[in-house]
């Protein structure tokens, strides 16, 4: 089966081609903003709807894919690090704690959509 991939993630995209799947990259030209209207994994849910019906209409007969991922660590969404001395930052913070990293996901085929959040509790030394 072939996919579009509306991320530019690499990891994501390796991950599906380590599955046999092949993957033509097309992220979407939208805003990732993640709401703060809604409860956390629905506005990941919503975000990556949102990116796989951006690319929709290029791609109206093949199976897209979309997610966005986040770390939340005591409450608090920890966005991309600006550059390396945030991304220190971050890790020295997260050092010896527990922390959540949570993609919401969509797969958009021309028939259905399908959103679901996937939260994994993270611990490093």
């Amino acid at each position: 089966m072939e996919l579009i991939l509306a991320s530019q993630s690499p990891r994501r995209r390796q991950l599906l081609e380590e599955q046999g799947y092949k993957t033509d990259v097309h992220p979407a030209q939208i805003s990732e903003s993640i709401s703060t209207a809604l409860p956390l994994d629905e506005a990941l849910e919503r975000l990556a709807l949102d990116k796989a019906r951006a690319v929709r209409p290029g791609f109206p007969d093949r199976t897209i894919i979309a997610a966005d991922t986040v770390v939340v660590y005591d409450g608090e969404i920890l966005g991309k690090p600006a550059d390396d001395r945030e991304a220190c930052d971050f890790l020295m913070r997260l050092s010896g704690e527990t922390h959540q990293v949570k993609t919401g996901v969509c797969i958009l085929t021309p028939g259905m959509e399908i959103t679901f959040t996937d939260t994994t509790d993270v611990r490093f030394r």
